[in-house]
């Protein structure tokens, strides 16, 4: 049997060479060509695959829609496309190019070609490489980032894919109908909140204080007070966890005012605007009750709003679909009426998911423009 060869190329690219796969695969770090597909349905779930249980590396972990090696004298295109076919039985299909980079593991250094699509036929995994395979909310994949579900390249990729799919309006099939009814997130869009700063000063560097979050005080446990969590229960539990880190622990809730920054500038003067042009304007904000209570009164924007749903009083968080029905029903809206802005990628699929419009917000002046673009204003 012949050997397996794949092409070696350059960071951009470039054919500029061939190896066999055992080569690739031991170790010598020379860089080949893979592609992945994302496959979404028209729900906005993203479909994964289980690994199997055979395979030498992450095996059992859930993965990439679709991804494999190009072979030698073959497209990237052409592989995608072949993939697609043996893994899931997908024949045809229109394919969007999302990003390319290079990616290092143990044994091999992959240029990975990373592609989405939207579609509702048949799938049918194939079983030697496919241990099971299914659609997956996006907040359900959101939840169990970080704890060992996925594989680590997957886990990578998540969070850019949620930025390419945002930025290219992929709407899930939303109406393009006119716009009535604003809905805003409120941290990092009307108002400012940062941890660091309290904890830059406190450990002396941005690095220490990332170290902190990403490790104690993570955003999953920010978020269990933010679906309601009382404060006090959190903060015992965690020094529970970490005992050796609980004068920290305790400040990071009795510090918290002073992570709050200003309002976000033009904010207000913008829902002032809309108001005024007879747009409904409202909230949808993960936020604690006990925290919320300390700013609410302190900031204009908020009580600008027609309405809002906080986190801390629904019980739930975004990017769960339900707090978004939520907000609809509560105040008699129509999803395809409203217009989401949002920093948040994942918030913004979601709510699209839902029939939500959506704007991933990264200042005031983008906003304004963007605004002005959809002739909202």
């Amino acid at each position: 049997m012949a050997e397996e060869l794949f092409p070696l190329v350059d960071v951009d690219g470039r054919v500029i060479g061939s190896a066999s796969r055992k080569d690739c695969h031991s170790g010598s770090f020379k860089l080949h060509p893979v592609v992945h597909l994302h496959v979404f349905n028209s729900r906005g779930e993203l479909y994964l695959q289980k690994r199997s249980m055979s395979k030498d590396i992450q095996p059992g972990k859930w993965d990439t829609s679709v991804g494999g090696h190009v072979d030698y004298g073959e497209s990237v295109k052409e592989a995608l496309l072949r993939e697609a076919r043996e893994e899931l039985g997908i024949e045809s299909v229109e394919v969007h190019e999302a990003f390319r980079y290079d990616f290092r593991s143990k044994v091999e250094y992959e240029l990975v070609n990373a592609y989405w699509c939207i579609y509702d036929g048949p799938i049918t995994p194939d079983p030697v490489e496919v241990e099971e395979g299914r659609f997956w909310p996006l907040h359900e994949i959101r939840m169990h980032i970080g704890y060992g579900v996925f594989t680590p390249n997957f886990e990578q990729e998540f969070g850019r894919l949620m930025t390419v799919v945002a930025d290219t309006k992929f709407l899930f099939g939303c109406p393009d109908v006119p716009v009535k009814n604003m809905i805003f997130d409120f941290g990092a869009v009307l108002v400012d909140w940062n941890p660091h700063y309290v904890f830059d000063p406190y450990f002396g560097s941005t690095e220490k204080t990332d170290r902190f979050i990403r490790e104690v005080c993570t955003i999953e446990w920010n978020g269990e007070v933010d679906r309601g969590k009382p404060i006090r229960q959190a903060t015992d539990e965690r020094i529970a966890l970490f005992p050796e880190w609980e004068k920290e622990i305790r400040m990071y809730f009795d510090e918290w005012i002073h992570m709050i920054g200003d309002a976000l500038p033009g904010m207000a003067g913008l829902i002032r605007e809309l108001k005024a042009k007879g747009y409904g304007v409202y909230g949808l904000s993960n936020w604690a009750r006990e925290t919320f209570r300390l700013v609410e009164d302190r900031f204009e924007a908020f009580g600008l709003l027609d309405g809002y749903i906080i986190s801390g009083d629904a019980h739930l968080l975004k990017p769960e679909p339900e707090i978004y029905r939520l907000l609809l029903q509560r105040y008699g809206l129509q999803a395809q009426d409203c217009l989401f802005v949002d920093d948040n990628a994942t918030n913004i699929v979601v709510g699209e998911s839902q029939g939500i419009r959506g704007i991933r917000f990264t200042s005031p002046e983008a906003l304004r423009d963007e605004l002005c673009r959809r002739h909202i204003r």
